[in-house]
This record gives structure tokens, C-alpha cells and sequence, in this order.
């Protein structure tokens, strides 16, 4: 799953980051950031967040340490994941009904149906909103 979600964040990448020059003509960034948008769509979400919503529990932030050793890049996944979720889920680009919260945990969902839906990936959301 990882390497069908590759494309996707590669193409993608440019169009939602919120500094687009940062990933431009820049393919060796733009390469380490879609691998761990890639590891992080695929594991690093599917791992329990903390019951504050912040996302950063105990089991994220080992995995994250994991990755960030093996994909050698100045912000870790957390912080790469975190920047992917705030800048391509906004009310920029959805229509969210008033009184709508735009936690972590929706961000993450729609992060991934939207992702998952565009590469073709069967997905199953399991779990209470």
C-alpha cells in the first residue's frame, strides 16, 4: 500500500503543502516527504492516538522515531504528517457544516479517505468519529 501511495503524494505534494517552493525542483525532499506521507497513511495513522486528540500517544511517537532514523529528513514524520493533515484539510478545500469541530481525528480521516479514494486503496474506518 505503501508504494501505490507513492504517486499519489508525489503528484500531489506540490498542490497542498504549504510552501510549494520547499518541494519544487527539489526531488530528493520531495521523494523523503511522499515516503513518509506514505509509511504514515498506511501505519503511523492506524496507531492509537492519545485520548487528547493531539495524536502524539506513546505507540506514534516510537514508530515515529523508527522512521525518522530509517528517512533522513529535517522534520520528523510527526511533524511532516501534522503539516500534511493542517494544510490539505482546511475549510480551503472542504465545506464543513457550522458547528463542525475540525479536530485532529476528522482531519486524519478525511486525510486518508481522500488519499486512499484517488489511489484506489480499499479502506475501512473502524472505530467511533
Amino acid at each position: 500500500r505503501v508504494f501505490e501511495l507513492l504517486p499519489f503524494f508525489w503528484e500531489q505534494l506540490p498542490t497542498f503543502w504549504k510552501q510549494p517552493s520547499a518541494v519544487d525542483g527539489n526531488d530528493s525532499r520531495r521523494a523523503r516527504i511522499a515516503i513518509q506521507l506514505a509509511i504514515g497513511l498506511v501505519y503511523y495513522l492506524r496507531l492509537s492516538s492519545d485520548s487528547e486528540g493531539t495524536g502524539a500517544s506513546t505507540t506514534r511517537k516510537a514508530f515515529a522515531s523508527v522512521v525518522d532514523r530509517e528517512v533522513v529528513l529535517e522534520e520528523g514524520i510527526e511533524a511532516v504528517m501534522k503539516q500534511a493533515l493542517e494544510s490539505f484539510v482546511t475549510t480551503e478545500h472542504f465545506r464543513f457544516p457550522q458547528g463542525i469541530a475540525l479536530t485532529q481525528a476528522l482531519r486524519e480521516n478525511i486525510f486518508v479517505i481522500v488519499a486512499c479514494v484517488i489511489s484506489r486503496i480499499p479502506l475501512g474506518i473502524i472505530g467511533t468519529p
